[in-house]
């Protein structure tokens, strides 16, 4: 902080800011990895330890449930346990390559550095596992890049005891304090992420600003990366034999999958895609039927969903199956039956995420109009298909589009519920992300933070 004459404090300037980033980088690049392991070790542990109180807070903050929130904060504190360990054994990003043919050709040793300092935007959506020090933040200091996060306004007291609570365990682990910073300004946030010491960006949130921030970061004098998480429609196709099979059961996986979170995850199933879509319509209206869930996250969120309602609901072709909103204000499933010719005709039906708990059901009239919408879908993370057989008819044609068009596809399943593990891909094409190349989830994030450099006829490996 800076002093006024007063004696009272200013905010730091991004100069200041990053002129401790800087000096927290040099330290951090020169660490051993069994210490920087123990650094992140420490805020893990210092989470596990305030379990209680972060649950309180949360809770009290978003509304999402004591449970789900719970479980979240398990999700994080393992992510950072995780990266921890990678860090410890030297199992992240890619392995060294060395190469000495022993002939007049050169010995190439490729390593990966680390960028440097790291802009991160928190989610509204998951307070902890995408927020202060979530997985973004988590995958950065792996790599050993300092962070400066943007706290999300939905969720401020939590953010602010998150944030101290990791300071608080970095210090006492003998790491620099500004191995992680946070801010709450919007215009300062981008004022870091154009400043030239800031070395990569990462976001979680909607599409309109995360490629406000893209822009910015890819028009500086000097591009960087930045790594955004954006809107994102996810398709579930249900093919004829897997209507006739288990419809009904089905109905309620689907609703299950879309209420998670309220239906505010970045992997809500948006849409389904039937040739069975009206007889579909009513499974899924009963199976909804009595499944009030509430206030959404923040006013804002809830004044942008009831706008996507009313707009959708008012669409002509658009027949309102049940409605979202609840009389009491609240919200339920909502869900609105169109036929696929007026998606073809107006894709902007399928391309709009409705962040909450909505879902479009498209009725097909044959397996050829399933193919003709999904060819006019946006990129997505992830994909779905429920089907009795890989060789049913079209199966594989669908198969074929999901794979294009998304980072994961799935199969006889649902696409909530993101693991996180080594092999996972939370990452699709635009929108759904500004890097398709990347994941935002499991180990391999790290790799966002890294880069090859090669080492050519040096006379010892350099790590």
């Amino acid at each position: 902080m800076t002093a006024r004459g007063d004696g009272s404090r200013l905010a730091p300037t991004a100069d200041e800011i990053l002129a401790r980033a800087s000096r927290a980088f040099d330290v951090a690049r020169a660490t051993p990895s069994a210490r920087l392991a123990s650094w992140i070790d420490a805020v893990s542990h210092t989470l596990e330890a305030s379990r209680e109180v972060l649950v309180d807070i949360a809770d009290d903050e978003t509304s999402l449930g004591r449970a789900r929130l719970d479980s979240e904060l398990s999700r994080t504190t393992s992510q950072l346990a995780g990266f921890a360990e990678a860090v410890r054994e030297d199992r992240l990003g890619f392995p060294p390559i060395a190469t000495s043919r022993g002939d007049s050709s050169p010995h190439l040793n490729r390593i990966m550095v680390p960028l440097g300092p790291v802009a991160v935007w928190a989610a509204s959506n998951f307070p902890f596992a995408f927020s202060i020090v979530g997985g973004d933040t988590a995958s950065a200091w792996a790599a050993r890049c300092p962070v400066i996060v943007k706290a999300h306004s939905g969720h401020p007291r939590l953010s602010r005891e998150v944030f101290r609570l990791a300071r608080h365990a970095l210090d006492r682990s003998n790491a620099p304090a500004d191995f992680l910073q946070m801010i709450d300004d919007r215009r300062l946030a981008e004022a870091v992420l154009v400043h030239s010491s800031t070395a990569a960006g990462a976001f979680t949130g909607s599409t309109g600003v995360g490629r406000h921030l893209f822009d910015l970061a890819v028009s500086r004098p000097d591009p960087i990366p930045f790594y955004g998480e954006l809107g994102s429609v996810n398709p579930v196709v249900l093919t004829h034999d897997a209507f006739i099979a288990r419809g009904e059961e089905f109905a309620v996986g689907f609703v299950d999958s879309l209420t998670l979170g309220k239906g505010q995850f970045c992997t809500k199933p948006g849409v389904v895609l039937s040739t069975d879509g009206v007889e579909l319509a009513a499974f899924i209206g009963r199976a909804a039927a009595d499944r009030a869930l509430g206030r959404l996250l923040t006013p804002n969120i809830e004044d942008a969903f009831h706008q996507a309602m009313g707009s959708i609901e008012n669409e002509e072709g658009v027949v309102t199956v049940r409605p979202a909103r609840l009389a009491d204000g609240s919200w339920s499933a909502g869900f609105s039956l169109v036929e696929a010719a007026l998606v073809v005709h107006k894709p902007e039906l399928i391309r709009e995420e409705r962040f909450g708990p909505h879902a479009l059901i498209v009725s097909c009239s044959s397996d050829n109009e399933v193919l003709e919408v999904l060819e006019v879908m946006d990129g997505m993370l992830v994909g779905c298909i429920h089907s009795q057989s890989l060789d049913g008819p079209g199966v594989r044609d669908i198969v074929d589009i999901l794979v294009r068009k998304s980072g994961r596809v799935v199969w006889n399943g649902w696409p909530t519920g993101v693991a996180v593990a080594p092999e996972m891909q939370h990452g699709g094409p635009y929108p759904s992300s500004t890097s398709a190349l990347f994941t935002s989830v499991g180990l391999d994030a790290v790799r966002r933070f890294l880069r090859p450099v090669v080492l050519q006829d040096f006379p010892e490996p350099l790590r």
